[in-house]
């Protein structure tokens, strides 16, 4: 295994930011405002409004694949917010829609080579419980690169 600088690793959670932004609609309705881990203080401020944030949801199912390039499972939430149940409802499903594409595809989001995800669960629609706002968590499994591309 080659070290490399820290610049060039990729979280699970990057991942899945870069290919929401990049190969989904969801920006149309949330603007920026998709983070990781929760929502940035910023965002909060305008809430409640349309956001994605998405965390980490245990353990992968299965490990990375065998091959030349070094590889990572997760499996991630992605949680829609919106000013109703219905707003967070069809952000949910423009981000699914968008990342149903990478079913077994490898493709690029950013500079991230993803090899796939694959939806695990979800839609759940809730009600955020410590700030009362609606939201819709999706369940996916992805499949990156350890690396950035190039």
């Amino acid at each position: 295994m080659t070290l490399r600088p820290n610049d060039q690793l990729v979280s699970s959670v990057d991942a899945m930011i870069s290919a929401i932004r990049e190969h989904t609609n969801a920006g149309e309705i949330v603007e920026d405002r998709i983070s990781g881990a929760k929502i940035p203080a910023s965002t909060v401020e305008l809430m409640p409004a349309a956001c994605i944030v998405v965390q980490r949801n245990g353990s992968p199912s299965r490990p990375g694949a065998r091959d030349r390039v070094e590889w990572t499972a997760a499996r991630l939430d992605v949680i829609c917010y919106g000013r109703t149940d219905y707003e967070a409802e069809r952000l949910g499903i423009s981000v699914h829609h968008g990342l149903r594409q990478f079913a077994g595809d490898r493709q690029e989001a950013g500079a991230i080579l993803v090899r796939s995800i694959v939806h695990t669960g979800g839609p759940q629609q809730i009600e955020d419980p410590q700030t009362g706002w609606p939201s819709i968590i999706y369940t996916y499994e992805i499949l990156h690169a350890d690396y950035r591309v190039g």
